[in-house]
Parts: structure tokens; C-alpha cells; sequence
């Protein structure tokens, strides 16, 4: 995301700070949001291993466009034998996850261009703006500031809610549009011969999503 594009999406100009460090803040915003979202935001073209679900059909992958290859326990799956979905969309510019004929279960291996294709979503870039901008601000004690008082100079402090907790809550629409942090026993994706991109696994109660 370039300077003019951040400071479009946030209403005003960049600090010299954040000019100064606007690699490294957005570095650290964008693996924030992925922790958020549950899923990876790096476009690329590689195959990322998964853990199916016993006993379901559906794997959520995070986004990709196009899967060129798909393994489960090293065979390689027919293309008749599964199709891609956005949540329950069949026709979208990407997908967050492949939907089998039949449920699977062991290792499963994709390979796919992952992101979104030429331009992320704009509300997500939104997100990612405001996820920059609470790094920024992250070493100021603003985001704890319940009220002031011009006279005297009175500060009050909110003792109860966090920077991050602040953001979910303000930012939750566009969370749970493209979260997996709420699917049953997801485990996170990783390249394949590389670093892996995650790690956790999530076991928490079913979405209410349709799959």
C-alpha cells in the first residue's frame, strides 16, 4: 500500500514518522490483521498444507483466485471433485475456501495463486489503513482517553478497554465479513518447504456460516 493510498483511506496526511517508517508500520499492521482475520493477506502463487476436518466436506483455506493442484495425503484430487466458494458464493472474484464431494480427512496440500487478486478489497484496505494507524499510535496513551477537561488539564483513563480491544469493537462489521478465526478446528496454512505462515489451531464452537 503506497503513502497516497493510506492517507486517502485514513482522511489526513502521514506524520514525517510514519513516512519514516512506513514499511516497517506496515509490516506490523498487516500481521496484526492476520492474526485478527486468521488467514494469510500475502499474495502469492504456492502450496500450503492444511488439516482437513473429520468429517467435513469444507476446507477454508483464506482467500486465493485459482488452485492449479489439490492432495489429500499425497493423491491428487480430481477437479470434478471439488469447487470453490466465497462463504456459500460460487461465482467471485476470490474464494476463502474448497468444498469437497465427499468429507475429508488427513493432509491436505494446495496449490493456488492466495490473495485477491489484483487489488485487495476496499474495505479491507480500509481495515488494513486503520490497522497502520493504531500502530502509529500504539506508544501514545490517546487510545486510553476517556475525557478531558481544557481547565486544569484533567485527564480521565478507561481502565477497562484496550487499543485492540477499542479496534475490534469499532472495526467488527469488516471482521467478521472475512474472519476464520470462528470455523470449528481450523488449522492455518503453511508453505510448503518454507516458513510457516501459521501455526495455531483454533478449536471453538461451529459458525454460523453455511458450509
Amino acid at each position: 500500500m503506497t503513502q497516497a493510498k493510506l492517507e486517502s483511506l485514513l482522511g489526513r496526511s502521514l506524520t514525517p514518522n510514519e513516512v519514516t517508517n512506513l514499511t516497517l508500520y506496515l509490516d506490523i499492521a498487516t500481521d496484526s490483521l492476520e492474526d485478527m482475520l486468521c488467514m494469510s493477506l500475502t499474495t502469492e502463487t504456492s502450496t500450503r498444507e492444511f488439516e482437513a476436518r473429520e468429517g467435513y466436506s469444507t476446507l477454508f483455506t483464506g482467500a486465493f483466485t485459482d488452485v492449479s493442484e489439490v492432495t489429500v495425503d499425497e493423491s491428487v484430487i480430481d477437479e470434478s471433485q471439488y469447487k470453490f466458494r466465497q462463504w456459500n458464493k460460487s461465482n467471485a472474484e476470490w474464494f476463502n475456501s474448497i468444498v469437497f464431494n465427499y468429507p475429508q480427512s488427513g493432509t491436505v496440500k494446495v496449490t493456488a495463486d492466495w490473495g485477491f487478486g489484483d487489488c485487495m478489497p476496499n474495505d479491507l484496505q480500509l481495515l488494513l489503513a486503520r490497522s497502520f494507524d493504531q500502530i502509529s499510535k500504539s506508544n501514545t496513551s490517546q487510545g486510553s482517553i476517556q475525557s478531558k477537561q481544557v481547565e486544569d488539564f484533567r485527564i480521565t483513563y478507561r481502565n477497562d478497554v484496550t487499543q485492540r480491544d477499542q479496534f475490534l469493537m469499532d472495526n467488527g462489521l469488516i471482521i467478521q465479513k472475512y474472519s476464520l478465526c470462528n470455523i470449528g478446528n481450523v488449522q492455518h496454512g503453511s508453505v510448503c518447504g518454507g516458513w510457516s505462515i501459521w501455526l495455531s489451531l483454533i478449536h471453538i464452537s461451529e459458525p454460523t456460516r453455511p458450509y
